[in-house]
Formats: structure tokens, sequence, C-alpha cells
């Protein structure tokens, strides 16, 4: 964890490691090996980025979560061929 240099305290970046030996670890790891590494520019295959703001209002508030990495986009359904 580290805190956001311009945002002060309420906003950190996370990085959730998984072992290899949990369904997540093995989930992460698998999608990893059949996308594009790059969307892993920052943290590794079988994490989570995390991007956490917490609102002055923390903690009767909420805080925001974004998921950074990895980019979790669907697969297309069907391909389109062009003639």
């Amino acid at each position: 964890c580290e805190p956001v240099a311009e945002s002060g305290l309420l906003e950190w970046d996370v990085e959730m490691a998984f072992p290899a030996t949990t369904p997540l670890g093995r989930s992460l790891l698998a999608a990893a090996s059949s996308r594009d590494l790059s969307s892993y520019s920052s943290g590794t295959p079988g994490s989570l980025a995390l991007r956490v703001r917490f609102p002055l209002g923390f903690p009767e508030t909420p805080p925001e979560i974004w998921l950074r990495h990895p980019r979790l986009l669907p697969e297309p359904l069907l391909q389109v061929v062009a003639d």
C-alpha cells in the first residue's frame, strides 16, 4: 500500500496478491496467461491492483474502490469477418 502523492492520506494504491494455490489466485493466473500481459503495467499476474479513496466523511461514508489491474474485459461473443 502506498498513498497517492497528490491526495495525501485519503487516496491509496493497493496491490493484493493471492497464492497460486487459492481459487482466486488460479483464476487470475489463468486470465493473465490467456490475455495480453500489458494490462499488468503496474502489478504482477496473480494479483489485483486497486485504488481506494476515502471520503472526508469516512467511516460514515464508505470508500470508493476501483479495480485498476488486471483489466477484465469481456471476451467477444462473435467475431466479425470482413469481406
